[in-house]
C-alpha cells in the first residue's frame, strides 16, 4: 500500500516509511527522501510537506530549521536562507526579510544579526548604511548622530543642558585641542 514499502522478495508485509521519506505508489521497493526545502515528521505517509518562508531543510529531513540570525528567506520549500546585504540585519531566528539600519547606526558585514551605532564624531543620515562618515571640521555629532549637528549654535545648547543637568550655569567654552574636545568655564555653588 501506498506510505509503505519492502525491499525484500517474498515477504508477505510491508513497512510503513520512516519520518523525512515518503511513497505515494503501490508496491515499492524503497521510500524516498523528502526533497530539500520539504520535510516529514510522521510514519507511514504518501507526501512530504513544504517548509514555510523563514525556514529550510536538506534532503530526506523531518523537521525544517528556521534561518539563523543574519540570514533570512521570503518563500516556501528553500533548502538554505540567505544572508542579509550590508545595511541589512535579522536578530530574530526565521525572518522573511532583513530589517534595515536606521540613520545613525549600521553594518559593514553580510549576514549581520544587529547594526552598530555611529560613533561620536561620525554620523550616517540613511537607512542601510555600510558605514559611518566622519564629521567636517565645525561640525560635531553625539553617539548615534544621524546628521551634523553646527558646532557653533547647538554646541553651546549641548553644553548648557550638560552643566544645567549637574546644577550649574555655563559661563565660557572653548574648543581645547581638535574638533571634539572642549573646555567649559562654569559657575556653581557645589559640585557632586
Amino acid at each position: 500500500s501506498k506510505g509503505k514499502y519492502q525491499s525484500k522478495t517474498g515477504m508477505s508485509e510491508c513497512l510503513p516509511c520512516t519520518i523525512g521519506k515518503y511513497l505515494n505508489t503501490n508496491g515499492g521497493s524503497n521510500c524516498i527522501n523528502c526533497m530539500s526545502g520539504k520535510y516529514q515528521p510522521s510514519t507511514e505517509q504518501t507526501f512530504c510537506k513544504t517548509c514555510p518562508s523563514g525556514s529550510y531543510s536538506s534532503s530526506g529531513a523531518n523537521k525544517c530549521s528556521l534561518c539563523p540570525l543574519g540570514k533570512y528567506n521570503s518563500e516556501n520549500g528553500n533548502s538554505n536562507c540567505f544572508s542579509c546585504p550590508v545595511g541589512k540585519y535579522t536578530n530574530i531566528l526565521g525572518e522573511t526579510q532583513c530589517n534595515t539600519c536606521e540613520a545613525g547606526s549600521y553594518t559593514n558585514i553580510v549576514g549581520s544579526s544587529k547594526c552598530l551605532i555611529c560613533k561620536a564624531g561620525t554620523y550616517s543620515s540613511v537607512v542601510s548604511s555600510s558605514q559611518c562618515d566622519s564629521c567636517i571640521p565645525g561640525k560635531y555629532s553625539n553617539n548615534g548622530a544621524e546628521g551634523l549637528i553646527d558646532g557653533s549654535s547647538d554646541r553651546r545648547a549641548a553644553m548648557e543642558k550638560l552643566t544645567k543637568s549637574v546644577g550649574a550655569k555655563l559661563i565660557d567654552y572653548h574648543i581645547t585641542r581638535g574638533v571634539y574636545d572642549f573646555c567649559i568655564t562654569v559657575e556653581a555653588d557645589t559640585f557632586d
